[in-house]
């Protein structure tokens, strides 16, 4: 067995440290295999901390102070932001306690891969998903796989294409960005973040920079646009002459994004056909090429939220099937 699981035998009480989405991962994952957890550890107790009814919310003070706490058989799982990690460390030391591990996401994925395999599951006969959240919380999403798959592709045209970008921007984040053109980087390279929250709207020019743009990335974004006719122009008003458009849409084999949906709105899935006829009303036809990422099998497993750590052959994925779109990439080149 794994870090988290082993631990969590060897002791007669166990606490988790942590009420954010890592520490909900956890305790819901162990709560499913039959285990207990006694306690939730907070550093502060603000009166939003309750998650569970039947789970005793801790003040770090308090825990300290309880008669029930034995060191010797009692455990605390700290599953904080890598932010606040060292400080809950030097908490607990500060405590002559020690018995106690630190775990980030890819520990509590292997955990629940770990405690809720898929190959002891009758998919077919039930009708709850393995994971709600497209598999994140067990490893890497499959559209996530062929997103990255694509971009790799995606960002080694651009640069054999002699396009050497000083302007890169993306939607939400720059990670891509760097990842797939640091190869290109130079002193006078600059990476953007197109964000909305400061007010960035690609369905309105008034608000972006006009043709700043050797390279925009944007991930999984026009589904959650209703207007996506005016994101498209958006993205096109965004690019130098020559620049590049790497795209990707969730194609017609998706669950809903539950947390998109009741934020923004999740409105649209593509087709390689759709997309393209959209994007040709912007972009020169011959400028653009659209592939399709998925199969019967990969399909199969994204519904029901199965990730790429659970799949036993992987290589799977990379047998394209153009009949089920999980993923679809595109490359747009913007006319001189």
């Amino acid at each position: 067995m794994g870090l988290i699981a082993d631990f969590v035998k060897e002791n007669q009480r166990n606490y988790v440290y942590g009420n954010g989405l890592l520490a909900k991962s956890l305790i819901e994952a162990t709560i499913r295999v039959s285990q207990t957890i006694d306690g939730i550890i907070v550093t502060q107790i603000t009166g939003k901390d309750k998650i569970y009814d039947d789970i005793e919310i801790l003040g770090v003070g308090d825990f300290f102070k309880s008669s029930q706490i034995d060191a010797r058989n009692t455990g605390i799982i700290v599953a904080v932001s890598n932010k606040n990690r060292c400080d809950v460390v030097k908490e607990l030391e500060s405590n002559d306690f020690h018995n106690f591990i630190c775990i980030d996401q890819n520990s509590v994925a292997e955990y629940i891969r770990e405690t809720d395999d898929v190959k002891d599951r009758r998919l077919l006969h039930g009708l709850d998903p393995v994971s709600r959240v497209f598999g994140l919380d067990r490893g890497t999403p499959i559209d996530r796989y062929y997103i990255e798959n694509y971009l790799e592709e995606a960002s080694h045209e651009v640069i054999d294409s002699g396009v050497k970008p000083s302007n890169i921007i993306e939607v939400g984040a720059d990670s891509y960005s760097k990842k797939y053109f640091s190869s290109t980087r130079n002193e006078e390279t600059h990476f953007d973040i197109l964000d909305y929250a400061k007010g960035m709207d690609l369905t309105n020019t008034d608000t972006l920079p006009k043709e700043k743009y050797d390279v925009f990335i944007c991930t999984q974004t026009f589904n959650f646009i209703y207007d996506v006719k005016k994101a498209i122009e958006g993205a096109y008003y965004l690019l130098k002459p020559g620049g590049y458009l790497l795209a990707t849409v969730a194609g017609t084999i998706s669950p809903i994004s539950r947390f998109d949906m009741d934020r923004w709105g999740h409105y649209w899935g593509f087709t390689a056909l759709s997309i393209k006829k959209l994007l040709e009303e912007k972009f020169e036809s011959e400028n653009i090429k659209v592939s399709s990422f998925g199969n019967a099998l990969s399909a199969t497993a994204f519904v029901q939220g199965v990730s790429v750590e659970d799949l036993d052959e992987k290589n799977m994925l990379d047998v394209q099937d153009k009949d089920y779109p999980i993923v679809i990439g595109i490359t747009a080149r913007k006319e001189f």
